[in-house]
């Protein structure tokens, strides 16, 4: 197959339109056709093909430094691979300015005294262009632009390739065919992109469930079977006011409704935070004094639930405009920045002051007799509000434990039953919602409640870390006149989450921790460090391209190719060759297997092979004899083939007059 001309030039221009980045490929276009304007090619050898290869690394290093402090992690192979054509760039203008027309792809590993890693020689400009579409059509899949483009591209390779044969109607058929391509590029990258997304979703469901929490939704794993798996990724970072200690929890979201292993929020109005100052938002009024907390995270969909301890006082300096909170006090921004780095100030001794309501006594009917039975085996019925909870703490502080597996209801109605009166064996959601459940059983007003435990400090950086598996759930209970917290889970928790935790999460934690670094000098300093990266690379790869060009134009000064002397053969006018014109003439050519000295054997009488014979004779000693041909012999040569025309014309003259 070949590359039809230009054709390389408008992929990188399609890719351009698609990355929103047009100049960018106007330019690649440029650098690339501007080799059939270009007669001079450069010798490159495998030492320059060293040197290309580390700049398409350098390049490729800090494409994805860029991509992985800019986005979030889950977005890092989709941006990444939109800018292989950049990457790839220095490769493809060595096949073309280069003599060899290939090239090598080799490296050895930085080390000049390592052994060299060498793939085979190979024409990248197929393989370069194909990269350059699947680039372009991963920035904007399954566009109408997209595919008509895919379309016409394909229609210009496939036609280009086809055979002069063809006909019309094989060219209609390659035009479809480039359609069905077209239409299977885009489709394919739209199922790859959806299939990647799948693939990732185990390991970043626990991170997207607490940083894109549902206000009005809570989902629990309380009917799965298996192993609940939560990431050690870092989600925030917590600094207490003057070393204090920081509070245990930062609250979220509440809900109050459970049904088939949902919480679901009734509290769905939400009104505007009251905005006093510019840059600060007030949560309660209070007289008593305040603790301050200092949270960084980050909000990549720009929206979220804002987890602040208890009891929110005031709020500063976050970066949006849109903060609003319901009646039972669950924070939304929206419209923000993705990085935010906020100061909370609280009050340890208070505690949501909104009045309970008829539904946060609740119960699905599902639930009720395997609650009822519990309920009944506690005695407690003459008991006041703090006995009751006492005894229920008492209950889930007896013959149960912490565990990460998931049983699913098991052989009982309900994965609840199957917990409080079999397995007596789960995780938070399971203890939270069977104490909600629990305590509204006897009467008392509960609530679910979801958010983070702080509980781990870095030894890296002067801060607590929250990880997706600090997210946790609760209950809040409401006793003698005010809401109070509930946490039946066993207190071994968090030791048995920190067991599961990888054996790299150190590395990732450092990782993170230069992230952290960066958007918060973008935050802070107002300052974007892509451009100052982009110069940077840009200075380094004119420092290695010029390092490549120099020493390229130095070996061609070296070594001046040595003026190759046509060879001028002999023989090339030889009188013979008029013989098998005229026997050609008259429909005796010889076959191409078999040779000269055979074919003048084989032919009729009147062509007198005889003669032929010795005339080849001399042919052939005119042609390859070092020494050539005397004169003399020459005269008999020429002078034989005139003889034998002269008679083989009057042979074939005698049989036409018969």
């Amino acid at each position: 197959m070949r590359t039809p001309p230009l054709f390389l030039g408008t992929t990188l221009l399609f890719w351009g339109y698609e990355m929103k980045i047009l100049p960018l490929g106007v330019l690649f276009f440029i650098l690339l056709e501007a080799r059939f304007l270009i007669k001079k090619r450069w010798n490159i050898d495998t030492e320059d093909f060293v040197k290309i290869s580390d700049l398409c690394t350098t390049i490729f290093l800090t494409c994805l430094a860029l991509v992985f402090l800019n986005n979030e992690p889950q977005f890092l192979l989709r941006l990444t691979a939109g800018w292989l054509p950049l990457i790839l760039l220095p490769l493809i203008l060595a096949q073309l300015y280069g003599t060899s027309g290939t090239i090598i792809i080799t490296t050895r590993l930085g080390n000049k005294s390592a052994r060299l890693y060498q793939h085979r020689i190979t024409n990248f400009a197929h393989y370069y262009s194909a990269v350059t579409i699947f680039s372009g059509a991963t920035a904007e899949v399954g566009t109408t632009e997209s595919f008509v483009l895919l379309i016409l591209l394909a229609c210009w390779f496939l036609v280009y390739n086809r055979k002069k044969s063809y006909g019309i109607p094989i060219i209609i058929g390659l035009i479809l065919a480039a359609g069905m391509m077209a239409v299977g590029v885009t489709k394919g990258v739209e199922a790859g992109y959806r299939e990647l997304h799948r693939s990732m979703f185990q390991f970043w469901s626990a991170y997207y469930q607490h940083q894109y929490s549902d206000p009005f939704k809570a989902t629990t794993a309380l009917g799965d079977i298996g192993k609940l798996k939560l990431s050690g990724k870092i989600i925030m970072r917590v600094v207490p006011d003057n070393d204090v200690t920081p509070p245990t929890y930062l609250r979220e979201a509440s809900y109050q409704l459970y049904n088939k292993g949902y919480w679901f929020s009734k509290a769905k109005e939400f009104t505007p935070v009251s905005q006093p100052h510019s840059g600060q938002w007030l949560l309660k009024k209070t007289s008593t004094p305040h603790q301050s907390l200092l949270i960084s995270t980050t909000f990549p969909r720009g929206e979220g639930l804002l987890p602040v301890p208890y009891l929110g006082v005031t709020l500063r300096d976050i970066a949006t405009d849109r903060l609003t909170r319901n009646r039972e006090s669950t924070i939304q921004l929206a419209d923000c920045e993705l990085f935010q780095e906020y100061s909370v100030k609280y009050d340890p001794a208070a505690v949501p002051d909104d009045s309970p309501l008829e539904y946060h006594l609740q119960i699905p009917k599902k639930e009720l007799p395997h609650l009822q039975q519990v309920i009944e085996s506690l005695h407690i019925d003459s008991a006041s509000d703090k006995e009751k909870l006492e005894k229920i703490k008492t209950y889930f502080n007896t013959d149960f434990y912490y565990s990460l597996a998931l049983l699913g209801k098991g052989a009982h109605a309900t994965a609840v039953a199957n917990f409080l009166l079999a397995k007596k064996a789960g995780h938070c959601e399971l203890y939270a919602t069977a104490t909600a459940l629990l305590l509204r059983t006897t009467g008392i007003p509960a609530r679910y409640v979801v958010g983070y435990v702080i509980a781990e400090q870095s030894r890296l950086e002067q801060s607590y870390l929250v990880r997706t598996r600090h997210g946790h759930a609760w209950v809040e209970a409401y006793i003698d006149g005010k809401w109070q917290v509930v946490d039946t889970t066993p207190g071994n928790w968090l030791d048995a989450e920190e067991d599961e935790a990888g054996l790299f999460e150190p590395l990732a934690d450092f990782f993170n921790y230069l992230r952290h670094r960066y958007q918060r000098f973008r935050a802070k300093g107002e300052v974007e460090l892509s451009w100052p990266m982009l110069l940077v690379l840009g200075l380094m790869s004119a420092f290695m391209a010029g390092r490549i060009l120099l020493r390229v134009h130095k070996k061609s000064k070296k070594k001046r190719p040595t003026p190759i002397t046509p060879v001028e053969f002999q023989g090339t006018d030889s009188p013979f060759f008029g013989v098998l014109e005229k026997l050609e003439q008259e429909g005796f050519t010889p076959k191409a297997h078999v040779p000269l000295e055979q074919f003048i054997m084989e032919l009729p009488e009147q062509c007198n092979s005889e003669q032929l014979q010795k005339l080849h004779n001399l042919h052939l000693q005119l042609r390859f004899d070092p020494l050539g041909l005397p004169e003399a012999k020459l005269r008999e040569l020429t002078d034989g083939v005139s003889s034998w025309v002269d008679n083989f014309e009057s042979h074939l003259a005698d049989k036409t007059r018969r």
